[in-house]
């Protein structure tokens, strides 16, 4: 997401260079090894991995062009060992993303064979590919020739429009046996580097007067795979990097919260006299001076505009406010400013806040790199609420989960002798509490009189994230595609339910009952719920819960965990047992886990019970999870809880005629 165009500063002024002088320092082309060998690898290494990245360069050179003005050259090299043919498969195409760049300067690849040849692919037979699926920003380039036990080696350099502060990863999930990473500026340009997750730091090296250099390199660098409920990229070793200092401005630090705060609001605030009356004819129109609280009044203008103007995340969608108000559309940063403009507007304060995707990576409050500054939200201090502006499926209250646990940087104005100012600060967005994303159910389970199926009521009660899109959609879908929703809510338990009725217990939805559950009422039969062995009755009472994530891992859990967010489970089941019947495994329904905080405190837990009275069984289960992050050295805590959702959901009842019966 390119956000980052509407806080940076004017760079001209801050990258002035040193006279062309004394920046005699060109870009030197990058070149590969002569004469490569086939890597010697363990025979067992070779085994346990598909494919091994033998080398992973990366490099970054800025230069002064003959006009003064600066470039950036990208450089990345790999060598991968390729062991089976889902990894030559996987390969065999070089993708270059073309976001910036300029001119392609050069790209080379070639295979060393497992005899030992060097197969150089001519530049002019590397097959330039269309890849609808990626599109235009990317170039992909095809390699011949690769086989099983094969090294596929390639590099390219390209000629950027200059980025000055970046992410490189040093970790996937294919051991990677050597790399490096590479930063050249002219002497004026001082760059400053962050490592994460155990990676190497990044040291300057001494002994050029005319260039900066920085480098960084790792050997034996483990696999890391995809777990469950963890962050993956967060927690491959990386490096963050941004320019700090250019000396010719002196001792100026760029790029700093305060700037990207003073920038965003500049960017924000700048209305012209159209756009400003066409703000206020929006707010009348809107007639929001109706309702009595600034709550109210958010809620309907963010409502307003979430339910006339769309998103369009093409680069040509316009920010100016006059433009979205004609053709009902606008880009991200524009709806954006159309909804602080309406607030502000309507007298409601706020704040600004910018903040990253924490399943991607977390916003790092101690490196101030842009590119951390991903997303927009609008906080309203007064209510502690947040509006995601260009999120249709949130509202008022409802902060979406991947900004939330995280960061942020927030923007508040300040009043000095008549003149607002600015005021940036990192500060925490917390995530919701568990009741506040609910999934709850009340089961009423009868047996037909052959015992062939079941009769089920389902009364589902869903809030927070859990109800988000349905309750944005509800009003904008035709009947018929609400009862398809409506089946595919129901039918979540037993794919073969004869639904008997059906419906949403209301489906007037508006700002202000939207944090309110939605509820669904149905009534089905199904016999997915029964199997017979003889005289007995084999009863899945745990599948009425509907399907369950489980933690069977065999291999060392690596990541700490964390959850997209907080929630809750209540599910109530009563099940009328058929007559002369009697349960033999009732204790089976009895199951508890739990697991504990840094303050002893229960943060999450499952827990069912049963009571029988006569020939009604009431099954309770309770399950919650409120806390985001929890250490991997407790993780198995936390997988004893989501194990015991799972197990749960395994559980039969085994049903026999009594002594009675």
């Amino acid at each position: 997401m390119q956000q980052t165009r509407y806080i940076l500063p004017l760079l001209a002024g801050l990258l002035l260079a040193l006279p062309l002088a004394a920046l005699a320092q060109g870009y030197e082309a990058y070149s590969w090894d002569k004469s490569p060998k086939l890597a010697k690898l363990p025979p067992a290494e070779i085994k346990a991995h598909q494919e091994i990245t033998l080398l992973r360069h990366v490099q970054y050179e800025f230069v002064y062009e003959s006009n003064n003005s600066p470039t950036m050259y990208y450089t990345r090299h790999e060598t991968t060992r390729v062991n089976n043919d889902k990894a030559v498969a996987a390969n065999n195409r070089i993708y270059i993303p073309m976001y910036r760049v300029q001119e392609l300067v050069d790209v080379r690849a070639r295979t060393i064979q497992p005899d030992g040849r060097v197969v150089e692919i001519n530049k002019a037979d590397i097959k330039e590919v269309e890849d609808k699926e990626a599109g235009a920003g990317y170039k992909i380039f095809a390699i011949d020739g690769a086989v099983v036990g094969s090294e596929i080696e390639f590099y390219y350099t390209c000629k950027m429009t200059p980025k000055f502060y970046g992410r490189e990863y040093f970790q996937g999930d294919s051991p990677l046996r050597k790399s490096s990473f590479k930063l050249i500026a002219p002497a004026n340009l001082q760059f400053e580097f962050k490592s994460y997750n155990g990676y190497a730091e990044v040291v300057e090296q001494e002994g050029d007067e005319k260039r900066n250099i920085y480098t960084a390199s790792a050997e034996g660098v483990a696999p890391l795979k995809s777990e469950a409920f963890a962050s993956y990229n967060d927690n491959r070793k990386r490096i963050e990097f941004k320019l700090t200092y250019n000396s010719v401005n002196g001792n100026v630090k760029l790029f700093t919260w305060e700037n990207a705060g003073k920038n965003l609001y500049e960017n924000i605030h700048g209305l012209d006299k159209q756009e400003d009356k066409e703000v206020a004819k929006l707010l009348k129109a809107m007639k929001v001076d109706q309702y009595s609280t600034p709550y109210l009044k958010a809620a309907a203008i963010e409502d307003w505009v979430k339910t006339k103007f769309y998103i369009n995340t093409n680069s040509d969608a316009s920010d100016h406010i006059g433009a979205i108000a004609r053709n009902k559309f606008g880009s991200k940063f524009g709806i954006t400013r159309l909804t602080v403009a309406l607030l502000e507007k309507a007298g409601i304060p706020l704040e600004l806040v910018l903040t990253s995707d924490r399943g991607d990576v977390k916003l790092d409050g101690s490196f101030e790199s842009y590119n951390y500054l991903e997303d927009y939200l609008i906080y309203l201090p007064g209510e502690e609420k947040y509006i995601a502006p260009y999120m249709p499926q949130y509202r008022l209250g409802m902060t979406p989960a991947e900004f939330t646990a995280n960061w942020g940087l927030f923007v508040r104005t300040k009043m000095i002798r008549d003149y607002a100012h600015p005021i940036s600060e990192i500060k925490y967005i917390a995530a919701p509490k568990a009741d506040d994303n609910h999934d709850n159910m009340v089961v009423a389970v009868d047996f037909s009189e052959d015992l062939s199926a079941n009769t089920i009521k389902l009364d589902r009660s869903f809030k927070g994230y859990q109800a988000s899109y349905i309750k944005s959609a509800l009003p904008m879908l035709e009947e018929s595609r609400r009862q398809e929703l409506l089946k595919e809510l129901v039918k979540f338990m037993a794919q073969d339910s004869d639904i008997e009725e059906m419906k949403f217990a209301s489906t007037d939805v508006s700002f202000k009952n939207f944090q309110d559950p939605l509820v669904v009422n149905s009534r089905f039969k199904s016999a997915a719920f029964i199997d017979r062995a003889g005289g007995t009755v084999l009863f899945k009472v745990g599948e009425l819960i509907g399907p369950q994530s489980e933690l069977y891992q065999e291999e060392k859990r690596l990541m700490p965990v964390e959850n997209e967010y907080n929630r809750s489970y209540l599910r109530t089941i009563t099940v009328t047992i058929p007559k002369g019947y009697e349960i033999q495994n009732l204790k089976d329904l009895a199951i508890k886990a739990s697991a504990k905080d840094d303050k002893q405190e229960v943060v999450y837990k499952f827990d069912s019970s049963y009571k029988l009275e006569g020939n009604t069984l009431t099954v309770e289960v309770s399950e919650f999870y409120e806390s985001i992050y929890f250490p991997l050295e407790r993780f198995e805590d936390f997988r004893k809880v989501i194990n015991a959702a799972a197990d749960f959901n395994k559980i039969v009842l085994v049903m026999k005629k009594g002594k009675q019966g």
